[in-house]
């Protein structure tokens, strides 16, 4: 294929009531409340060190640049940012337009954090983009695709200068054997529990919202967990 179809859909919800009500009285999100609003491609042409073939998916949207930040391919591992088009309404794929050239080629980032990566994490799990300061950074959940010794601790690095992923210096930020209870004010809260340690998809959640998801995380696997 000479071009792989990334489809970014923007998706649309219902809006509730939200003033005088606390946050246990909302109404539940479900998918009959999202609308199909538009996509647009993104070529697979390899550049950098990696291309979109065979990519698993983690995303985060840089309100900045209007545009995405998105990991290739899954053997790579590395990060790239595309601008975000137009976004044309309509499920022919020919009829969407496609984003050719990066703002940034992709760049390997786990393999140069400032701790040498001791652990061998190979995988990126979530990435999260946020102005701390005037400084434009990304923060990214990392894991070992295949932890059978259960030993892993380093959960989370941080791109100090999301603009310029390919020489920027990578900090270990969080080094837990834990996984998320909370992310409060769009940066990770941890809590320990147990022994497990898998990949996380990273988003803000309010002072006021962060109660409500206090306690055991659960969710549903699709790789190897010791």
């Amino acid at each position: 294929m000479k071009f792989l179809s990334i489809i970014w859909m923007f998706l649309a919800m219902s809006v509730f009531p939200m003033f005088g009500q606390s946050p246990e009285e909302l109404p539940l999100f479900s998918m009959s409340q999202l609308t199909y609003e538009g996509a647009f491609r993104i070529s697979s042409h390899s550049n950098g060190v990696s291309n979109l073939n065979y990519n698993q998916g983690p995303i985060a949207y840089n309100y900045e640049n209007h545009s995405l930040y998105i990991v290739g391919h899954s053997h790579h591992q590395a990060i790239a940012e595309y601008a975000i088009p137009e976004i044309v309404k309509s499920e022919t794929l020919s009829e969407l337009n496609m984003v050719e050239t990066p703002i940034q080629v992709f760049s390997s980032v786990l393999t140069k954090t400032n701790d040498g990566n001791p652990q061998k994490i190979n995988s990126v799990g979530g990435m999260y983009y946020v102005n701390h300061g005037g400084q434009a950074k990304l923060i990214v959940n990392g894991y070992e695709y295949y932890d059978a010794p259960a030993d892993n601790t380093m959960t989370t690095v941080v791109i100090e200068d999301a603009n310029a992923i390919e020489t920027s210096q990578l900090v270990v930020t969080i080094v837990l054997k834990a996984v998320p209870a909370i992310l409060l004010d769009g940066f990770p809260q941890y809590r320990r529990h147990g022994k497990k340690h898998w990949k996380v998809r990273i988003l803000r959640v309010s002072p006021v919202e962060s109660p409500l998801y206090q306690g055991p995380v659960w969710g549903r696997l699709h790789f190897p967990l010791k």
